[in-house]
């Protein structure tokens, strides 16, 4: 394994005793929250365009369709967001205890393989 990365009892993260540890928390940390950001931004972006050319097309105003994807793109935003935070200064704020970066950690899995297609599942209805 890396000198960056610790197991500690059954939680996996950063070696703060080695000196760089701090900063490539920071540097994942932040472009983490910058390409988050930018996928929302992209995601309003096409709702917006999508928006302007059935505007264009049509007398029909926006229609369910856009606000799902608009409802998905924000709790998917949200929730990127949440884990993240939870991740890197989750020791801050979450109990001091074995089980709380295993279920981060669950849930960040939960999340890459369930959220986005159960979210497009309910949504799509």
């Amino acid at each position: 394994m890396s000198p960056l990365i610790m197991l500690d009892d059954i939680t996996v993260f950063y070696d703060f005793r080695v000196f760089y540890a701090i900063v490539v928390q920071k540097i994942e940390f932040y472009a983490s929250m910058v390409f988050v950001s930018l996928s929302l931004i992209n995601y309003l972006c096409i709702i917006a365009h999508l928006v302007w050319l059935k505007c264009k097309m049509s007398t029909q105003k926006v229609q369910s369709k856009e606000l799902k994807l608009l409802i998905a793109a924000l709790i998917e935003f949200c929730l990127c967001s949440c884990l993240n935070l939870s991740w890197h200064f989750g020791r801050y704020v979450l109990p001091n205890s074995v089980w709380t970066g295993t279920v981060v950690n669950a849930l960040i899995i939960l999340h890459c393989g369930w959220i986005n297609p159960g979210l497009n599942l309910i949504l799509s209805r």
